[in-house]
């Protein structure tokens, strides 16, 4: 007997890319078997991985916790799986176990619309935010030609403060020849 085990993992797990990512995860990590939806729970996948070390396994088991979004995974059910040496070299890697074709493709064109709806959502969202944004921008823009127009004035009043200094100067310095004379 081959060391394996049968995984009942439930989530958003199915029309989600999920068995895509555990084929690629399990070509990664050098385990085989098959992946393939629960038939009957639509939030169900099962997974038969054929590992030769404890440490693959167990990094294959993490991974398979943690998928990439739109999938999650809320559970992990283990449980040991009897496969013999001749039904493990049937498998070179993990391969998907699909369902009928029309089927499958119309489920994951139905979730292609969903998700594309939920992005839709966010990008008017972040326009919302984003006028609101360039409406402070605006406020701050203004604001900030008051404050230009605000020190355009100061500096007429310095530069007329300065000509009455130097008019004051020259009157002094008058008196003081004045005096000296």
């Amino acid at each position: 007997m081959v060391k394996a085990k049968r995984l009942i993992v439930d989530g958003q797990v199915q029309r989600v890319g999920y068995r895509d990512y555990i084929q690629l995860l399990g070509r990664e990590i050098c385990v085989k078997g098959h992946v393939k939806n629960d038939e009957e729970d639509p939030f169900k996948v099962e997974i038969l991985v054929i590992y030769d070390t404890e440490e693959k396994y167990k990094t294959f088991l993490e991974r398979a916790k943690n998928p990439p979004f739109p999938a999650s995974v809320s559970s992990i059910v283990e449980e040991d799986a009897e496969v013999n040496e001749d039904e493990a070299k049937k498998y070179k890697t993990i391969r998907i176990i699909r369902g009928d074709p029309t089927l499958e493709l119309a489920e994951r064109l139905d979730q292609a619309m969903y998700f594309f709806r939920s992005l839709d959502k966010k990008q008017d969202s972040m326009l919302e935010k984003q006028d609101k944004m360039l409406e402070k921008q605006d406020k701050m823009l203004e604001k900030q030609d008051l404050m230009l127009e605000k020190q355009d004035k100061m500096l007429e009043k310095q530069d007329s403060m300065l000509e009455k200094q130097d008019k004051m100067l020259e009157k002094q310095d008058d008196t003081i020849n004045a005096i000296k004379i």
